[in-house]
Parts: C-alpha cells; sequence; structure tokens
C-alpha cells in the first residue's frame, strides 16, 4: 500500500497524515466511544476501506493500531489492534453507511450544522437543502445546530443524537419555531426515497411543515384526495404518479370544498426520482408566507407557482359545447367570445394528469370552433380546460371505443 491517511469520520480529516510503510505514529489521544476509520492513499478522496473501532471499552488504555496484508491480494488488507497484554483482533469494516437528506424547514435564521466535529452544512438558508450524503450508521451521531457563522459544534444552539440504521434513507426536516411555538425539532422520514421504485412514475412524499395550520388534506383540482388528515411535524408516504402536470389544492381536513390556496405542479422531466414536497411558512399571513416547495434528491429546492383561478372567464366566454359527447374520434369545440382572448386548452384525465395541451391563439369576438382529436385516448371521462389570463373554464367530455 501507498502512504496513507487515516479520517475519523465526522471526529476528525487527516488524523493521521501521509503515513509511509514501515513508519508510525505518536499516540493519538481520542476519547472512549465508537470510531469510524476511513483509509485512503494520501491526498486522495477515494476511501479504500473504512473500520469500525470499538474504543468505548478501553478508557485509560493504550493499543497500537496497524495495518497489515495486501491491497488485492492475500493475506488481504485489514487493520489490527494490539493491546499490551498480548492480545490482537481485527478492526471489523464498518457497516454500510445511511443516506440521509437534510431540509431547512424551520422559522429560522440561517444556521450552521455540525454532524460530531464536522461541519456539515455552513450558512444553512430557510427553505434550502442539502443532497443525499453518507451517515455511519449503527452507531449515534451527533448533529449539532448552531448559528451561522458560528466557531464549531460547541457553539450549537441543540443537538441531537441520532442513530441510523445501515443501508437505509432518511431524509432530516427541520422545522418549527426557533425560540417560538411549536419548537424547533428535526422530524425523520425513515422511509425516504432517492428514485422512484417505479423507474416510469415520479414519487414523492409530502411534509406538513406549516406552524399555525392545522391538519390538511391534498386533493387535485379536477379529482380526489391524495393526501388526507397530515398534521404538523407528519410525513405522508410516497405518491407514485406519471411525470406530468397536475393542479393540486390544500384543504382543511375536514373541509375539501375550502381551498386555502391551489398550486401547479409541473413534474415533467422528473421521470423516475423522488422528492419531498414541503408545506412551509405562515397560513395567518405572517412572514414568512405560506408555500408549498419541492425538494429534490440532488438538494435543489423550488416553490410551487400558486394556481390563480378566477370566474372572469366565465364572463367572457359563452355557450361552450363539445360535441359529439360520447366521442370516439374527433371533439368539436364551440363557443362564443364577447372580447378578444388569447386562449390556450388542456385535456386531463379525473385524477388531474395532463393528456393533451395546445393553444387556440388570439380569438377575435364572436363565435368560435375548433376540432381536437381525442381517439387516441383510452376509453374514460376527461376535463377540457380552456385558459387565459382570465382564468379557466373546464367540461367534461367522454371517450368511448
Amino acid at each position: 500500500a501507498p502512504a496513507v491517511d487515516v479520517d475519523a469520520v465526522l471526529v476528525a480529516n487527516d488524523l493521521i497524515d501521509n503515513l509511509a510503510y514501515g513508519t508510525g505514529t505518536g499516540y493519538v489521544a481520542l476519547a472512549p466511544d465508537v470510531y469510524d476509520l476511513a483509509v485512503r492513499a494520501h491526498d486522495d478522496p477515494n476511501v479504500v476501506a473504512t473500520f469500525r473501532a470499538d474504543l468505548s471499552g478501553l478508557t485509560g488504555g493504550a493499543a497500537q493500531v496497524f495495518a497489515s496484508g495486501l491491497l488485492g491480494g492475500t493475506p488481504g488488507f485489514g487493520l489490527y489492534v494490539a493491546l499490551p497484554d498480548g492480545t490482537v483482533f481485527p478492526l471489523p469494516l464498518a457497516p454500510a453507511p445511511a443516506r440521509v437528506q437534510i431540509v431547512h424547514n424551520a422559522i429560522a435564521p440561517t444556521v450552521d450544522v455540525y454532524a460530531g466535529n464536522i461541519l456539515l452544512v455552513d450558512n444553512f438558508v430557510f427553505r434550502t437543502a442539502t443532497p443525499f450524503v453518507d451517515v455511519p450508521a449503527d452507531r449515534p451521531v451527533a448533529l449539532g445546530v448552531a448559528a451561522d457563522n458560528s466557531n464549531g459544534p460547541a457553539d450549537a444552539l441543540a443537538t441531537y443524537a441520532l442513530t441510523l440504521e445501515s443501508g437505509r434513507t432518511y431524509v432530516v426536516m427541520a422545522g418549527g419555531v426557533l425560540f417560538g411555538a411549536p419548537g424547533f425539532d428535526l422530524f425523520i422520514n425513515e422511509n425516504a426515497q432517492e428514485v422512484a421504485a417505479n423507474p416510469g412514475n415520479v414519487e414523492f412524499s409530502l411534509f406538513h411543515g406549516s406552524p399555525d395550520a392545522g391538519p390538511v388534506d391534498v386533493r387535485l383540482l379536477s379529482g380526489p384526495v391524495i393526501f388526507d388528515n397530515i398534521s404538523f411535524g407528519e410525513y405522508a408516504d410516497y405518491l407514485s404518479v406519471p411525470a406530468s402536470t397536475y393542479t393540486i389544492g390544500v384543504t382543511p381536513a375536514a373541509d375539501n370544498n375550502n381551498i386555502l390556496a391551489a398550486y401547479l405542479a409541473d413534474l415533467t422531466g422528473l421521470t423516475g426520482g423522488a422528492a419531498t414536497v414541503f408545506a412551509s411558512g405562515y397560513v395567518s399571513g405572517a412572514d414568512p408566507s405560506f408555500g408549498v416547495w419541492v425538494a429534490l434528491a440532488d438538494g435543489t429546492t423550488f416553490p410551487l407557482p400558486q394556481y390563480v383561478n378566477t370566474n372572469d372567464l366565465e364572463n367572457k366566454l359563452e355557450a361552450l359545447q363539445l360535441s359529439p359527447n360520447p366521442t370516439n374520434g374527433n371533439l368539436f369545440v364551440k363557443f362564443k367570445l364577447n372580447t378578444s382572448e388569447n386562449l390556450r386548452y388542456a385535456v386531463r384525465d379525473l385524477t388531474g394528469r395532463m393528456m393533451m395541451e395546445g393553444d387556440f391563439g388570439v380569438v377575435p369576438t364572436g363565435p368560435f370552433n375548433a376540432q381536437l382529436q381525442v381517439g387516441q385516448l383510452s376509453s374514460g371521462m376527461y376535463l377540457l380546460d380552456i385558459h387565459s389570463d382570465a382564468g379557466v373554464i373546464s367540461s367534461k367530455f367522454i371517450v368511448s371505443e
């Protein structure tokens, strides 16, 4: 093996630096605890192997740790411990790490986040996220949250001991209100996903992180409830849907007709991916105001645009007729405008999934006729939405065989 560096993962990078074959270090003092020792070629970021060293029972003791064996040969490479009484034992390989994404959704200033002694996220801004990263598993990890521009983990305002399971994936959501109510806390999704279980769909979980909102439902504006009775601090199970565009409404859990806000969720381009959708901010109108945000696996976050649905178009568009209805081929669209409008259209199924879209262009005042080819759609009921800057009008039609 070449000269190596050894990191004590989340404790000290380059705990051992540039150790060449045939040489040794002086003694290194460590608190009796469990450590993961990652061995790398000197100044190479790629880890050759990580070993689990349980030193928790060696208080007051001393030991010699030695590298032995051949890289890619026999006997194989490993780290061994020799105790003063002559006992020698190998250090086992560390368990596979957990995968963790952290999302900052707390009503709090910019913060620093520490994992053990290591600064994990510097100047972590509200409504941003980390990508998924490896975190040591099957042993406690201290996650500390400090004010931005902190000097180290000792400055943490709050510290949480997390023990994550090997091979599992987690989303850790910072939520609540720092120095307020409900208090700042970490909310963990223990069944998080980096990718969709169904590679042909996009899959997302919902987190309720609005401190002053009661239990909510999320429904498709043209269809059923998709997330039911979610309270503050709760995650909903992942929902798997085609990567299309959906219009969703957030309602009180007990009143699905009272839409608090509606949003346009454009999931096109996310096929095979997974995301966490999180409600954020205050519904009361206090700062920061309520919104629905998305965190992707790579750490990208963005708000869903609010969908404004007014009835102004109903005052401008009259006598809408769809024929024949049912149809098995062409659908004729007829209406009359009392003022010129730039009109677009979309055909959706009853789950809200967009099946077709297009542009009627600038339609002048007076009668209007158009023909849509819908014969390629499967049999069933659909909605035709006609949009303009003034609003939207929807009408149902049926495709039959």
